[in-house]
C-alpha cells in the first residue's frame, strides 16, 4: 500500500537535517573499531524515558525517535556507543550487544556521552529500494546531531550491618555471621540508586581486632564468615568495596563482639544444672521446686534463652535435655492433674456408694486403673512436680477408688467376658459339648432357639455390654458369632417384613408377594432361616397355595448352559466375589473349545456366548479396580487442617464418581458380575461423601466468617430417592402409576430447593433416570395391556421383545399380573411342556430327590426353545434360582479344593466365612453332593475339621492373652524378680512354639515385652549397685567409685513405681 504523498512531504520539510562525517576511531578494550562512514545529523534523534517529568540518575531507558528518521525509510539496524576524547581526538566505542531501538543506559555510562547511529535504505514511490548506477541499494546512516551526555554522581555507600546471628544468641565457631544489605546513595541528593543485581561487583575483606588494632583475616573474602576458633572471643568487621569507572568505592560494616559469648553458654549450662538436687531424703533426683507455677515460667524463660541461641552456642549447651525433659515432665503432670480432677468429680456421694450400678462401677474401674497406671509410670523428677501440686488430692482419690471397689476382683471382667460369651452360645440350639467341641456355629448342625424378635432384642443387649468393656478384653468375646447374628436378624427381619406384606395386598396380587417372600425366604442360611417361624411360614405357603419343606434337595450343576444358552440376561451363576476364578474357567472353556475339531465346533452353537463372558468379565474386573481405588483414597482421608482434608474428600469423590460412572457404562450383563455388596457400599460411601464435603466448606466458611448465616440443607432427599430402587440395584421398588406419583413427588421437592442446596443432593441423577425409565416402561406396558385385550398373540410377541430390550430396572415397572392374557390363544404346546417340566422340577425338589440328570436334562429342553418361545416361559426364574445356588455351590467347592490339604489358619477362616454365607438350599447341595470322598477325606468332613482347629487355636489364644494379663494388670505391683523371671519365661516359651501365624493371635504380647524392659531396667540398677558396693569398698574417693555411684543413681532415678517395686522385691 502506498503511502499518501502529502503527508510524506509533510514529515518531510519538518525534519531538521544536517550532514557530518565520522572518524575512524582506536581501538581500546572492550569496544570495536567503527569505520569512517558519512552520515546525516538529525536534531533531537534520542529521546529520554522520564519518570515523573525527571530523568532517573540510573538504569533508565533512551530511545531512537523514529518519527525522526526521513520518510520513505526502512532501518536495517542500530548501534549504540560512547562518545569520548582520547588525546584531543575525538573517538568512538561500540557498547557491546547495544543493537535494539532501545538502550537502557547502563551503570558504567556515568559522566560519559552516548551516541547512536542508524542504519536505513531509502524506499521509492513503489516501495522498492532505491539502487544507485551499479545497482547497489543506497543505504544512509543517520546520527544524533547531539550525543546524550549521562550525568556524572558521586556515589556513597550507607552505614552496613552484620545479620544472621544476634549478640545474645551468643554466635560461636561454626555460626555464619553475613553482610548484610548494602545501599548506595547518591551524596549530592542523598537519594537511594536504584542498581540491579550484578550490575555491581563486591569485594569483601574480613577483620579482627587485637587490642586496639584491627588485622586482615587472612583468606577470609566471602560475603559471609564462619567464626573459626581462632576468633570465638573477638571483635569482628568486614570492609565492602567495588570498582567503578576507574574509581574504587568502600565502606566498613558494623563490628561484632563475640568476646561475651562463652560467659553466657556457661551461665545457661549453670542455671539447667541447678533444675535438679539429690535429695538424701528420698536418695535420688528431685527438681529444685518451691512452686509449681514459678518452677513453670523458669522453665519457660531457660528455653527462650536456649532457643536464641545459634546452633553452635546450642552445641555447647551439654545439659540440655535436663531442659527438654523438664518441659516434657511439666506437660506430663498438668495432663495427669486434669485428669486427677476430672476423676473426682465422678466418685460418688457416701449415701450413693450402694446404689452405684454396674455400668458405675466399670467406669470407676477404669479411671482407678487408668490413674495407677499412669501414676506408676511416673519417674521420681515427676513425681517430685506431683508432690508440690496434687499428690495429697491424688491419694485421697485413689483411697476412695479402693473403698468403692475393695470387694471386687480383677477377674470380674474375665467373669463378663464369660457371661456375654455364654450369652451369645445361649442363641443356638447347639447339640455339642462346649468344653471340647468348636464354639463356632455350624450351619449343618445347629439353628437359633429363640423367635426373630427375642434374638433381635438379646443381640442388642450383647451389643450394649460388649461395648462396654475395656478395648483390651473384647478380643476374648465372640466377636465374629455377634456379627454373623446381627446379619442374620437383618436378612430375616428383611423377609419377615415380605411375609407380612402378604396379609396386606390385594387379592389379585397376593400371589405375587407371596412369591416374592419366598424367593427371599429360600436365599437365607439355615441359621436364618430358623428364625421364621412356622406360623409365619405357613402365611408364605398359604399365599402360594403350593407344598413347601425346609429340606431342599440336591440340584445339578450346568453352568455352560444356563450361563451361555441365550436365555440368561446376567452372570448370576458366577460368584461376583471371585472374578478370577470366573475368569479362569471362562478361559478353561474356551481352551477346550480349541481343541475340538472343525465338525466338532459347529455343535457349539453358542460358542459366542463364551467370547463375550470372556470380555465382560474383563470388563467387570476393571470396574471392581476402581471401586478399590476409590475406597483406598477414601480410607486415606485426613489431614491437618479443614482445607487439607476437603481436598482429599473431593479427591475421592472424584474416584468415586469416576467407578460409578464406569459401572453405569457397562452392559446389563457386564453389571450382573459386580457385586451388589461393593456396589452397595460404593453408592453409599459416595453419599457420605458428597455430604461430609459439603459440610467442610460450610465448616472453612465459618472458620472465615464465623457470623455467617448458613443454614444446612435437608440431606434427607438423598435417601428418598435412594429407596427408589432396591437393595440389590435390580428393581425399583414400585410399579407403574404408584411408583410414577413418588418420582413427581421427589422432583417437586428437589426443583423447591434452593439452588445452593441443590448439589448436595449427589443422587438426583437416580431421580431424573426413575422418570425416564418410567416413560419407556410405560409404552411397553401400554403395548402389552393392547396386545391382550385385543388376543393378538403376534402384537404380544413383539410387545416382549420391547420388554426384553428394557434394563432390569425398567422391566420391574411393570407388573404381569395386570395383563389379562386368559383370552390369547396359539401358545406353542412345547413352551407347555417346559413350563410343565419345571414345574416338575420344583416338585421333586419339595417332594423327593432330584437328580443332577434331571436337572440338566430340562435345562437343555428350555435351551431347544427358539428365542421368541423361551420369553413366554412364565416360570424360568425357578430353574434360574436353581442353577444359581448349583453355581455358587460349585464355586465354594472349586475354594475350598484350592486350599489344598493344609492350609493356614486365615485361610481356614476364611473359607468358613464363605461357606457360612451360603443359602439353605445350597448348604443341603453341599452336604448331600460332598459328604462321599471316598478313599479321601470328603470336603464336608474337611470343612468340619478346619472348624474344629479354628476353634482350638483361638482359644489356645485366649488362654495365652489371660495369662499375660495376669502379669500385667492382675495386681498393681509384681511378684519377686525370680517369680517374675520364670512366668515370662514360660510364657514366652509358649508363644515361641506357636507358628508364627498363630502367634499373630496373641494381641496382647507388647504387654510381656513391657515387662520384660522393667525386668532389664531393674536388673541393669541391681548390677550398677553391686559394682558401686564393690568400688566403695576399695576406696570411696577414687574416681571409679564416684562414676559408679552416678551410674547406679542415674539408672535408680529412671525406674517408675512399679520397677522400684519390683527392684526392693528382689
Amino acid at each position: 500500500m502506498k503511502k499518501n504523498s502529502s503527508n510524506f512531504n509533510k514529515l518531510f520539510a519538518t525534519t531538521a537535517i544536517a550532514t557530518a562525517a565520522i572518524v575512524v576511531p582506536v581501538a581500546i578494550a572492550g569496544a570495536e573499531e567503527v569505520k569512517e562512514v558519512p552520515v546525516e545529523k538529525i536534531s533531537e534523534l534520542i529521546k529520554v524515558h522520564k519518570v515523573n517529568g525527571e530523568t532517573p540518575k540510573i538504569n533508565y531507558t533512551i530511545e531512537v525517535d523514529a518519527k525522526k528518521i526521513p520518510p520513505r525509510h526502512i532501518t536495517e539496524k542500530y548501534e549504540w556507543y560512547y562518545v569520548e576524547t582520547v588525546d584531543g581526538v575525538e573517538k568512538e566505542f561500540i557498547i557491546q550487544d547495544a543493537t535494539s531501538k532501545t538502550l537502557k543506559v547502563p551503570l558504567e555510562a556515568l559522566g560519559k556521552s552516548i551516541q547512536v547511529k542508524v542504519t536505513a535504505h531509502e524506499i521509492d514511490a513503489n516501495d522498492k529500494p532505491v539502487k544507485d548506477d551499479a545497482g547497489n541499494i543506497k543505504k544512509k546512516v543517520f546520527v544524533a546531531d547531539q550525543p546524550h551526555e549521562v550525568n556524572k554522581i558521586n556515589i556513597t555507600m550507607d552505614p552496613i550491618s552484620l545479620v544472621g546471628i544476634d549478640v545474645e544468641q551468643a554466635a560461636t565457631v561454626g555460626d555464619v555471621i553475613t553482610v548484610g544489605e548494602i545501599v548506595l546513595k547518591d551524596s549530592d541528593t542523598q537519594k537511594v540508586l536504584p542498581v540491579e543485581n550484578n550490575q555491581i561487583k563486591y569485594t569483601f575483606e574480613w577483620y579482627e581486632k587485637d587490642e586496639n588494632n584491627y588485622s586482615i583475616i587472612s583468606g577470609a573474602t566471602a560475603r559471609s564468615f564462619k567464626i573459626t576458633p581462632a576468633t570465638k572471643d573477638k571483635t569482628i568487621l568486614a570492609k565492602v568495596s567495588f570498582e567503578l569507572n576507574g574509581e574504587t568505592y568502600s565502606n566498613y560494616t558494623d563490628s561484632f563482639d563475640l568476646s561475651g559469648n562463652l560467659d553466657r553458654i556457661a551461665l545457661l549450662n549453670k542455671d539447667i544444672d541447678d533444675l535438679i538436687i539429690y535429695s538424701t531424703v528420698q536418695d535420688q533426683d528431685v527438681y529444685e521446686i518451691g512452686d509449681y507455677s514459678k518452677f513453670s515460667e523458669d522453665i519457660n524463660n531457660l528455653l527462650k534463652r536456649y532457643n536464641a541461641l545459634a546452633e553452635g552456642a546450642k552445641a555447647q549447651i551439654t545439659n540440655a535435655d535436663i531442659l527438654k525433659d523438664a518441659e516434657k515432665n511439666i506437660g506430663i503432670i498438668n495432663e495427669f492433674v486434669k485428669e486427677i480432677e476430672a476423676a473426682k468429680v465422678k466418685i460418688p456421694s457416701d449415701d450413693m456408694l450402694n446404689q452405684l450400678t454396674e455400668s458405675q462401677i466399670n467406669n470407676l474401674e477404669k479411671i482407678q486403673l487408668s490413674l495407677q497406671t499412669k501414676y506408676d509410670a511416673l519417674d521420681s523428677l515427676q513425681h517430685s512436680l506431683l508432690k508440690v501440686m496434687n499428690e495429697v488430692n491424688y491419694d485421697e482419690l485413689m483411697t476412695v477408688l479402693s473403698d468403692v471397689l475393695e470387694n471386687r476382683q480383677y477377674n470380674v471382667v474375665f467373669e463378663k467376658v464369660k457371661e456375654i460369651n455364654n450369652e451369645i452360645i445361649g442363641l443356638f440350639n447347639v447339640n455339642l459339648d462346649l468344653s471340647t467341641s468348636p464354639i463356632v456355629v455350624d450351619s449343618l448342625r445347629s439353628a437359633y432357639n429363640e423367635s426373630l424378635a427375642e434374638v433381635s432384642s438379646k443381640i442388642a443387649s450383647i451389643n450394649k455390654e460388649i461395648s462396654k468393656l475395656d478395648k483390651n478384653y473384647k478380643p476374648f468375646v465372640y466377636t465374629n458369632l455377634v456379627k454373623q447374628i446381627d446379619a442374620d436378624v437383618k436378612k430375616a427381619e428383611a423377609v419377615d417384613k415380605k411375609i407380612t406384606k402378604i396379609s396386606e395386598a390385594k387379592l389379585d396380587k397376593k400371589k405375587a408377594t407371596a412369591s416374592a417372600a419366598y424367593k427371599a425366604y429360600i436365599a437365607l442360611t439355615p441359621l436364618q432361616k430358623s428364625l421364621i417361624s412356622e406360623e409365619r411360614f405357613a402365611l408364605i405357603k398359604a399365599g402360594i397355595d403350593i407344598e413347601l419343606d425346609d429340606k431342599l434337595l440336591e440340584l445339578n450343576e450346568n453352568i455352560v448352559d444356563y450361563l451361555f444358552g441365550g436365555a440368561s440376561d446376567s452372570y448370576d451363576a458366577y460368584e461376583v466375589n471371585d472374578l478370577s476364578s470366573a475368569q479362569g474357567e471362562t478361559d478353561a472353556l474356551l481352551a477346550t473349545y480349541k481343541m475340538l475339531t472343525s465338525a466338532e465346533k459347529k455343535f457349539i452353537t453358542n460358542y459366542h456366548y463364551l467370547t463375550t463372558a470372556q470380555k465382560d468379565i474383563k470388563a467387570a474386573l476393571n470396574v471392581n479396580k476402581l471401586f478399590e481405588e476409590a475406597e483406598t483414597l477414601e480410607s486415606n482421608i485426613g489431614g491437618n487442617t479443614e482445607k487439607e482434608e476437603l481436598s482429599a474428600t473431593e479427591k475421592a469423590i472424584s474416584k468415586y464418581k469416576s467407578a460409578i460412572s464406569a459401572h453405569a457404562k457397562l452392559t446389563k450383563m457386564q453389571q450382573s458380575l459386580i457385586s451388589d455388596i461393593s456396589l452397595n457400599n460404593t453408592l453409599a460411601t459416595y453419599g457420605d461423601l458428597v455430604i461430609a464435603a459439603y459440610e467442610l466448606e460450610i465448616a472453612i466458611k465459618l472458620d472465615k466468617n464465623p457470623d455467617l448465616d448458613i443454614e444446612k440443607p435437608d440431606f434427607s432427599l438423598n435417601s428418598s430417592i435412594a429407596a427408589l430402587i432396591s437393595s440389590d440395584k435390580l428393581s425399583y421398588t414400585g410399579t407403574i402409576p404408584n411408583f410414577q406419583k413418588t418420582v413427581n413427588e421427589l422432583l417437586q421437592k428437589y426443583k423447591e430447593l434452593p439452588s445452593k442446596d441443590r448439589k448436595a443432593i449427589y443422587n438426583y441423577s437416580t431421580l431424573t433416570k426413575a422418570s425416564s425409565d418410567i416413560k419407556k416402561a410405560a409404552s411397553v406396558l401400554s403395548k402389552l395391556q393392547a396386545a391382550a385385550n385385543a388376543n393378538d398373540q403376534k402384537k404380544y410377541q413383539s410387545a416382549l421383545d420391547s420388554y426384553k430390550k428394557l434394563t432390569s430396572l425398567q422391566q420391574s415397572l411393570i407388573d404381569f399380573s395386570d395383563i389379562n392374557t386368559d383370552g390369547m390363544e396359539g401358545i406353542n404346546e412345547i413352551v407347555g411342556e417346559v413350563e410343565e417340566a419345571i414345574n416338575d422340577l420344583r416338585g421333586l425338589i419339595v417332594n423327593g430327590t432330584v437328580l443332577l440328570e434331571d436337572i440338566e436334562s430340562v435345562n437343555l429342553q428350555y435351551n431347544k426353545l427358539t428365542s421368541s418361545q423361551k420369553k413366554l416361559v412364565s416360570n424360568y426364574t425357578i430353574l434360574k434360582d436353581i442353577l444359581k445356588d448349583v453355581s455358587a455351590v460349585k464355586s465354594f467347592v472349586s475354594k475350598l479344593d484350592k486350599l489344598g490339604f493344609n492350609p493356614t489358619f486365615s485361610k481356614k477362616e476364611s473359607i468358613l466365612q464363605s461357606y457360612y454365607k451360603l443359602s439353605t438350599t445350597q448348604v443341603k447341595l453341599f452336604k448331600d453332593n460332598y459328604s462321599d470322598g471316598g478313599a479321601y477325606q470328603s470336603p464336608v468332613d474337611r470343612l468340619i475339621a478346619y472348624e474344629a482347629d479354628v476353634y482350638n487355636k483361638t482359644n489356645t489364644a485366649k488362654q495365652l492373652n489371660e495369662k499375660i494379663n495376669s502379669i500385667v494388670d492382675k495386681n498393681t505391683t509384681y511378684p519377686t524378680l525370680a517369680e517374675l523371671n520364670e512366668k515370662v519365661a514360660q510364657i514366652d516359651a509358649e508363644y515361641l512354639a506357636l507358628p508364627s501365624a498363630d502367634q499373630k493371635l496373641i494381641t496382647n504380647y507388647s504387654k510381656l515385652n513391657t515387662v520384660k524392659k522393667d525386668i532389664e531396667a531393674v536388673t541393669k540398677a541391681i548390677e550398677l549397685e553391686e559394682l558401686k558396693n564393690e568400688e566403695a569398698k576399695k576406696d570411696p574417693t577414687s574416681a571409679t567409685a564416684i562414676n559408679a555411684e552416678k551410674d547406679w543413681k542415674k539408672a535408680y532415678n529412671r525406674l517408675n513405681s512399679r520397677q522400684m517395686g519390683l527392684y526392693n522385691n528382689r
